[in-house]
């Protein structure tokens, strides 16, 4: 079995828990909605239960997302988006109002996005030469600022 076609497996802490699903066929993300009514006040930031639990597996990672339009309409942003293997805790979703206006969370609404990702499990190795490439050095804006 490959990363790709790992289980992930979850449980509902209640059974009013929606569970997250993909809304169109090819979607990279599972929506994630919550399981609390909640207002984030403007300029701050809330943590909002989904009635979730999750077993990551270990070649995988989760990461969080936005979802876009709340990002542009209502200018919330997911932080603390990395899950890591192994975590088994209430999936809690980290949202940062960073507008002038309240937002009011409300139950079974979605709320994130959730990718699931390999991991690359090898090690570093410290070198003193390393090898050539196309790009060598260029770095920041070598392909133009726009």
């Amino acid at each position: 079995m490959t990363s790709s076609d790992t289980p992930v497996y979850f449980k509902r802490l209640n059974q009013e828990v929606i569970i997250p699903e993909k809304h169109s066929k090819g979607a990279a993300a599972y929506d994630i909605h919550s399981f609390e009514d909640k207002v984030i006040q403007p300029k701050t930031i809330e943590v909002i239960k989904t009635g979730l639990e999750l077993t990551i597996p270990k070649d995988c990672k989760a990461q969080l997302y936005s979802r876009s339009g709340l990002a542009s309409k209502f200018t919330l942003f997911i932080r603390g988006e990395h899950i890591s293997p192994g975590c088994t805790q209430e999936l809690k979703i980290v949202i940062e109002n960073k507008g002038n206006l309240p937002f009011e969370v409300k139950k079974n609404e979605r709320i994130a996005q959730l990718v699931l990702l390999s991991v690359y499990t090898g090690e570093l190795v410290e070198t003193e030469n390393l090898s050539q490439t196309e790009r060598g050095e260029k770095g920041w804006g070598s392909t133009g600022v726009l």
